[in-house]
């Protein structure tokens, strides 16, 4: 082992490790971006993507949102509207259609869920 990964990560998950990125992740991307823009939150917030992440540690395909990388960003509320924003059209809540087939895994949260 070495001295890297004996060292829990400040972040949080696994050393040496990251989550799959999901290849469903493009469509997710440029609605974000459209979004951000018709927010006005760009060019203050940089929309980009990253290929892996830190923990929580997990075998599936995975797309983490943050808003920012300090404190003073993630208590922006007109962001995390944006998020939430983004995850109520793609997943198609608002009666649109979703990105995606997504009621497997929704079945599946709410049968392991509740």
């Amino acid at each position: 082992m070495t001295a890297c990964e004996s060292v829990t990560p400040p972040q949080g998950g696994k050393p040496g490790w990251a989550a799959l990125t999901s290849p469903r992740i493009g469509p997710w991307l440029r609605l974000l971006k459209k979004m951000a823009e018709a927010y006005s939150l760009v060019p203050e917030f940089e929309i980009t993507l990253e290929g892996t992440h830190h923990g929580p540690i997990t075998s599936k395909p995975t797309m983490f949102l943050e808003n920012g990388s300090t404190e003073e960003y993630w208590k922006r509320q007109d962001a995390a509207q944006v998020m939430a924003l983004l995850m109520w059209v793609g997943l198609g809540l608002g009666g649109g259609e979703a990105m995606g087939n997504w009621s497997r895994y929704i079945y599946i949260m709410i049968r392991d869920y509740g």
